[in-house]
């Protein structure tokens, strides 16, 4: 969950929008919507084995919340993303 994601800077890219060819604003929307989807299976995989494991230590319980604030955090991250793609339509 560490590993970034790598996308052109979001806010430049809408705020010219308007002025890009009707391919390019579909080759933005596609590139947004894939990394959503992408975000989405990490989180499921995630979600899935984090709700699989048993804290038995205290290192453990550590390690769980820190997996759990890094899936908030990618939520987040694809809460934006989704609005920047609504903002595009």
């Amino acid at each position: 969950m560490g590993a970034p994601l790598q996308l052109p800077h979001v806010d430049l890219v809408l705020s010219n929008a308007e002025n890009y060819s009707s391919d390019a604003q579909m080759a933005i929307c596609v590139s947004l919507y894939s990394a959503v989807e992408w975000i989405r299976v990490l989180l499921n995989e995630f979600c899935a084995a984090a709700s699989t494991e048993s804290a038995d230590s205290e290192q453990e319980l550590e390690a769980c919340v820190c997996l759990l604030s890094r899936l908030v955090v990618r939520m987040n991250q694809m809460l934006v993303l989704q609005g920047n793609i609504h903002g595009l339509l």
